[in-house]
């Protein structure tokens, strides 16, 4: 199977959607995938062929890396659509494969406008894939077979239009990864660099926008610290809310408390998380769940709210602890809890590792995406 595969970004470094990506096909020896994607160096075009995927580079590129200016965004669907045409007329695709109903998608929906017969598959793995609607709605409607990462984002899809199945699969976890041995110093050394001494730490990463609801996990470090006054929250990610959040952290004097890490390669955070004592998930709606994956893969206990993803697979005291949605008082409590009832935290934690192995790995998931795309060349 030949497959024609459009990603604004791809590979480890770039966002869950790559991850995934690269991940799947790592494992989908079967098939062939041409990646049309855009990377950040200033070149405008650039082949890269392994084993069983051609990477192309489209694009006017970005030294700064980011943000992608939407000039650039507009160069690379034009230029993964032309790139893409050009790859058929060697070897024929057999099918499309669009991840994001936003520029990737738009580059497929012109090649699938071009070829009509080809069968389109749309993979949707977080809100920020379909949050231009204009686009999202054109996208969602002429595919032939949508994928979502949880059933919140698959019932936001049906919504804006889709005249095709919706699977459900969600993305995976390389528990190999999660579960790296680290040496005593090397846990020293980043205690020490980021000034952890004994206090307990939380974690959480996500992009610092307002749904992700960061600033009710800060409200919620100030009730807890009049019990642990040492405590550490460590937030991963950046987005257009981190100044606002800096700004909120100081004047409830959390400042101390709360350390903005900005973005960490995906294969660093294992030892992020290997100094953590708990995982804390504040979203007001939407998310993919992954980030809770990963924690459970690691052995950490996750609190989190009942949006998004987190509902498909967590289960209140069994596998994590679910806290109220925008209730910093009751988050706090939950947090609280897991860190002060450790025989409670090691069933849940052994829970949520077993869950993880029987149904998250990406050997699991990727046999499930083999079978979509069986389907969907069969239309």
């Amino acid at each position: 199977m030949n497959i024609a595969l459009f990603s604004l970004t791809y590979g480890a470094l770039n966002g869950e959607g790559g991850i995934a990506a690269d991940e799947l096909i790592s494992r989908l020896r079967s098939s062939n995938f041409n990646i049309f994607t855009y990377k950040y160096t200033g070149i405008r075009s650039f082949s890269d062929e392994k084993d069983n995927f051609n990477i192309t580079i489209a694009g006017n590129g970005d030294s700064k890396k980011r943000p992608l200016s939407s000039g650039n965004k507009l160069a690379y669907f034009y230029s993964a659509w032309q790139s893409a045409e050009r790859a058929h007329r060697v070897k024929r695709f057999d099918a499309i494969w669009a991840i994001g109903a936003s520029y990737g998608g738009l580059a497929a929906l012109l090649f699938k406008t071009k070829h009509p017969k080809l069968p389109l598959l749309l993979t949707i793995q977080d809100d920020a894939d379909i949050s231009r609607p204009l686009f999202a709605k054109r996208i969602i409607k002429m595919a032939d077979l949508i994928q979502c990462n949880s059933q919140y984002l698959a019932d936001v899809v049906a919504k804006m239009g889709a005249r095709c199945p919706i699977e459900v699969i969600s993305g995976g976890v390389d528990i190999d990864l999660f579960q790296t041995k680290y040496s005593d110093q090397e846990i020293k050394s980043l205690r020490n660099n980021l000034d952890i001494k004994e206090d307990y730490v939380i974690l959480t990463t996500a992009r610092l926008v307002r749904k992700n609801g960061i600033d009710v996990l800060i409200k919620a470090v100030v009730k807890l610290k009049e019990k642990r006054p040492g405590i550490k929250l460590l937030v991963i990610g950046e987005g257009p809310e981190i100044k606002r959040l800096k700004v909120q952290s100081k004047k409830l004097k959390t400042d101390i408390n709360v350390l903005f890490l900005g973005l960490i390669p995906h294969k660093d955070l294992p030892l992020y998380f290997r100094i953590s004592d708990v995982f804390v998930s504040p979203a007001r709606f939407g998310g993919s769940g992954n980030s809770l994956l990963e924690s459970m893969a690691a052995r950490i206990p996750v609190v989190a709210t009942p949006e998004g993803g987190s509902v498909d697979f967590l289960r209140d005291k069994e596998n994590g602890f679910f806290c109220k949605t925008e209730d910093s008082d009751d988050m706090s409590d939950k947090i609280n809890f897991v860190l002060g009832h450790i025989d409670e935290r090691k069933k849940v934690v052994a829970n949520a590792e077993n869950l993880v192995n029987k149904y998250y790995l990406w050997d699991v998931i990727s046999e499930k995406m083999e079978e979509v795309f069986r389907r969907l060349v069969a239309k």
